[in-house]
């Protein structure tokens, strides 16, 4: 672990650190976004290993099959094992909490994605990275439907931390649905000095017209948010894919930033 740091520490967040520092000397911090820690931070919850997950990304990767460590270090079981559990721990607290082993193993996961995000949050902060440019990253569904929480898709508390500001994929479609008043609150929370959060992934595929990015750019400042990354297109294509006629919708961003 100490090695990961290290070099996260001198191949990210110091050269991070530096950019910004030269930024600030001429006057120039405001084209410093900042750094986005983990993208969608989660654990795939499947509870069985006998159907193995394939690469996804990058698309020169996928049909590659994992090995089965990769495949229980991406499902969390080797968070687990590293914390001291066994099946034999986890059915065992299950039973003393008065839940499912499967609810007890979200709700560790959940715990262990808060560690991971603090881990990394600390990292970047403790070279002087202000905490308002280091952005956690996850769905907020389980603000629309509680039902839906998972080791994939944790709830709010576990994006929000000392070091960082809570960041969400925010395009109210498929996963990235959000309740922005819900989400608020949940920070609240957890930190109530926390004023902040993020719109970390939104995509210009989704607005073809000045207006309606217009709007969605005046509702996400004015509920909160320090800052909103729009991408142009997305590797995997489909409804991510590449706007190829943004004219109108940069034409908003503009008029906004004239405005600012």
């Amino acid at each position: 672990m100490n090695f990961v740091l290290k070099q996260m520490q001198d191949g990210v967040a110091k050269p991070l650190r530096n950019r910004y520092e030269n930024l600030k000397k001429v006057n120039k911090e405001y084209l410093f976004a900042g750094i986005n820690i983990a993208w969608e931070n989660g654990m795939n919850q499947i509870p069985r290993l006998d159907k193995l997950p394939t690469a996804a990304e990058p698309i020169q990767s996928r049909g590659i099959q994992m090995q089965v460590w990769e495949s229980g270090a991406q499902l969390g079981y080797a968070s687990l094992h590293w914390n001291g559990y066994n099946n034999s721990r986890l059915i065992r607290e299950a039973i003393l909490a008065r839940i499912t082993p499967k609810q007890m193993f979200t709700t560790l996961m959940w715990e262990i994605i808060s560690d991971y995000n603090i881990l990394l949050s600390k990292t970047i902060s403790d070279v002087g990275v202000p905490r308002t440019h280091i952005f956690t990253h996850q769905v907020a569904i389980p603000t629309v439907d509680k039902s839906k929480a998972s080791a994939l898709w944790p709830p709010v508390w576990v994006n929000v931390n000392d070091f960082s500001t809570p960041g969400f994929t925010m395009d109210n479609r498929g996963s990235a649905v959000f309740d922005i008043d819900t989400i608020k609150q949940q920070i609240k929370q957890v930190d109530k000095n926390q004023k902040y959060y993020a719109a970390v992934e939104t995509y210009l595929q989704h607005y073809h017209d000045e207006s309606s990015l217009t709007q969605n750019l005046k509702e996400t400042f004015e509920s909160g948010a320090i800052v909103k990354w729009l991408y142009g297109a997305y590797p995997v294509g489909g409804e991510f894919g590449l706007d190829v006629d943004p004219v109108n919708a940069t034409l908003a961003i503009k008029k906004w930033l004239l405005n600012k």
